[in-house]
C-alpha cells in the first residue's frame, strides 16, 4: 500500500510538474501567435468548455471504472497529444485553431486525470496517515506549481516553445511510467454496489446544495472570487508585463512564483497559529480577503503610470 501511495505522488509530480509548465508558457504562445489579449480571452474561454460541460459526467465515470487504469489512459492521450504538437512545431504546422482543438482536448483529460489521481489517493491512504500525506502531496503540488513557471519561461524565451512540449512529453511519460507501476485494488464499498444513473445522481447533488444553505452560499463566494483572478496567468499577467511593459518572456513565470509564494506564506503562518479556530472565522477571513482584493486593485489604478515609468526606465 505504501508503495502504491509512494509511486502515485511522485507520478503527480511529474503530471503536475508538466501541466504547470504548459499552463504559465501557453498564454505566451497564444500571445505569439494572435498579438491580440482579445483573441487570447477567446482562446481561454474555448479551451475550457469541454471540461465545463464535461465534469458533471466525470464523477459517475470514476466511480464505475479502475483508477489506476484511467490514469494510465490520460497519461498516454496527454502524452500522445503533446508529442504530436512536437511533430508540428518541429515541421512548422502548428496553426491557431489546431492548437485550440489540441489545447480543449488536453484541457477535458487534466481534469479527468486530477479527479481519478485524487480519488485513489483516498483509497490508497490509510486514514490513520491521510494528514501526512496529505501534508506531503500539498508540498509535491506547491513545490510544482512554484518551480514549473520560472522553468518553462525560461526554456520558452530562450529557444521557443518546442522545447517545452518536448520537456513536458518527457515528464508525463515518466508519471505513466510511475503509475504503470503502482500497486492498487479497487476498493468496493457496499453503496457502490448499487448502480445507480447518471440523473438521479445529478439529481440528488443538486437537491443536497439546495438544502444546505451554507454550502450553496460557500460556492457562491468561490464562484466570484475565481471569476477576478482566473485570468490572471492566461490574460492579465501576459497582457500587462509581456504586452505592455516589454518584460523579457524569461521573467514571466516570476508572477507565478510570487503567487505560490504567498500561498506557502500564507499556510506557514496558519500553521503557527494553531490555537485558532479558522473555521469559525472562516467569514471574517473572507472578508479579509475581499478587502485586500479591492485594495491591490485600487492601487494598481493609482499606481499604474508609475509603475509604467519605472519598467520604462529599467529596460
Amino acid at each position: 500500500m505504501k508503495r502504491g501511495v509512494n509511486y502515485l505522488l511522485i507520478a503527480r509530480g511529474f503530471s503536475e510538474f508538466a501541466l504547470a509548465m504548459y499552463t504559465i508558457t501557453l498564454p505566451l504562445i497564444i500571445l505569439q501567435l494572435t498579438g491580440s489579449l482579445a483573441k487570447s480571452g477567446y482562446f481561454f474561454a474555448l479551451i475550457t468548455l469541454p471540461s465545463l460541460l464535461g465534469m458533471p459526467f466525470v464523477g459517475p465515470l470514476v466511480e464505475r471504472v479502475s483508477r489506476q487504469q484511467m490514469i494510465q489512459i490520460c497519461l498516454l492521450l496527454l502524452f500522445t497529444l503533446f508529442g504530436g504538437q512536437l511533430i508540428l512545431y518541429h515541421f512548422n504546422l502548428m496553426q491557431l485553431v489546431l492548437l485550440t482543438l489540441i489545447a480543449m482536448v488536453i484541457t477535458l483529460i487534466s481534469a479527468v486525470s486530477d479527479i481519478a489521481t485524487r480519488v485513489i489517493f483516498s483509497e490508497l491512504v490509510p486514514a490513520t496517515e491521510l494528514e501526512r500525506y496529505n501534508g506531503l502531496k500539498s508540498l509535491i503540488d506547491n513545490i510544482c506549481t512554484f518551480a514549473a513557471p520560472m522553468l518553462g519561461t525560461f526554456i520558452y524565451g530562450l529557444w521557443g516553445s518546442q522545447y517545452v512540449v518536448g520537456l513536458i512529453s518527457i515528464l508525463l511519460l515518466l508519471a505513466l511510467w510511475f503509475v504503470t507501476q503502482m500497486a492498487y485494488t479497487r476498493k468496493i464499498t457496499p453503496t457502490q454496489r448499487t448502480e445507480t444513473s447518471f440523473g438521479a445522481n445529478l439529481k440528488a447533488g443538486i437537491t443536497y446544495i439546495k438544502t444546505q444553505k451554507t454550502i450553496l452560499r460557500l460556492f457562491l463566494l468561490a464562484m466570484v472570487l475565481n471569476f477576478f483572478v482566473a485570468a490572471t496567468d492566461e490574460i492579465i499577467n501576459p497582457g500587462i508585463i509581456v504586452a505592455k511593459y516589454g518584460i523579457s518572456k524569461q521573467l514571466f513565470g516570476f508572477s507565478a512564483t510570487a503567487f505560490i509564494t504567498g500561498v506557502i506564506l500564507a499556510s506557514w503562518l496558519i500553521s503557527r497559529r494553531p490555537k485558532i479556530d479558522l473555521h469559525a472565522k472562516l467569514a471574517q477571513l473572507f472578508v479579509i480577503n475581499s478587502l485586500i482584493m479591492i485594495l491591490i486593485g485600487l492601487s494598481s489604478l493609482l499606481l499604474i503610470h508609475q509603475l509604467g515609468s519605472c519598467f520604462m526606465v529599467s529596460s
